[in-house]
């Protein structure tokens, strides 16, 4: 994922964290993250537990995928690279 965000040349940055529980919120996620700017916080209305997330910088990106992730309300999720990303959709 490094490689990839250290090759996009647009200003915009997508994540997309997946499997996450279905009763966790946007705040959650932001607690998570703590001390990470988020600029904004998708939530995919078709797939439950799956959000994109939107980085303005590379650095910020960085610094949210080397926090890796965990769990959120006792639930692993993932991350990766955002369709968003890959197909310029944005």
């Amino acid at each position: 994922m490094f490689e990839e965000i250290e090759k996009t040349e647009t200003g915009q940055i997508f994540i997309n964290l997946f499997n996450i529980e279905n009763s966790a919120t946007v705040d959650d996620i932001l607690n998570f993250y703590q001390n990470i700017k988020i600029k904004t916080i998708y939530i995919n209305e078709n797939k439950k537990g799956n959000y994109d997330l939107q980085f303005d910088s590379k650095e910020e990106a960085i610094k949210f995928i080397s926090r890796g992730t965990g769990r959120i309300n006792k639930r692993p999720f993932f991350m990766r690279i955002s369709q968003l990303l890959k197909f310029n959709l944005f």
